[in-house]
């Protein structure tokens, strides 16, 4: 039987902390995952170990190549007066390296995924669906990795992006001002101006100019 005030809960086996790569998640949703894990273990000991084992490839060498199993195994230091924490535990220690690591290389990563955006999800000819679909896991994926996008600049970009004729660009930009003055002039969703790309696009197609 249980001590008198022991509570089962105590028993039950704490969940890993959410697993990080170096790439996925994104460094900022790990961060997100990684506090809801303490709020649900507040007084685990050992998280620091716990950490290292939920770490792999380039984070997991980071930690284990910078610090010493006592570092991350290490308990806070309280000042035995004021009560006071006077160093972090290992966990802390850990999570802050990944941190300061990961999270400066944001910077990199969101240019990079922009880059690919730009060049790289271009229609060059093919049918309007498949562009479309590209870009919008082109668009995802650098928003994953913070960026932020209004939902007007990433219907702009797209039609941007589309390679469209002369006759065809005129035909979307002056469908899209009538839907948004029959919308009391305010701006156009994605969806929307995606959807006008491809009424465009499937016209040309049929017309056999694209």
């Amino acid at each position: 039987g249980h001590g008198k005030g022991e509570a089962p809960a105590q028993y039950a086996k704490p969940t890993e902390p959410p697993k990080f790569d170096g790439f996925q998640p994104p460094v900022e949703e790990w961060e997100r995952k990684l506090i809801a894990w303490e709020t649900a273990y507040p007084s685990l000991r050992n998280r620091g170990a716990l950490l290292v084992q939920s770490l792999s490839k380039e984070p997991f060498r980071l930690v284990t190549t910078t610090l010493k199993p006592e570092d991350w195994t290490r308990e806070a230091q309280y000042d035995e007066y004021t009560g006071e924490q006077i160093s972090s535990d290992g966990y802390e220690v850990v999570k802050t390296l990944i941190l300061s690591r990961y999270k400066k290389r944001r910077i990199v990563q969101v240019f990079d995924k922009v880059t690919r955006l730009v060049e790289h999800t271009r229609r060059r000819g093919r049918p309007m669906r498949f562009y479309l679909q590209d870009f919008e896991v082109a668009m995802t994926d650098a928003e994953n990795h913070g960026l932020t996008v209004s939902d007007e600049l990433k219907g702009v970009f797209a039609v941007m992006f589309a390679n469209l004729g002369p006759m065809e660009k005129t035909q979307v930009l002056s469908q899209m001002q009538a839907k948004s003055d029959a919308q009391g002039d305010r701006d156009l969703t994605f969806q929307e101006v995606a959807a006008i790309l491809q009424t465009v696009g499937d016209a040309a197609t049929l017309s056999g100019v694209a």
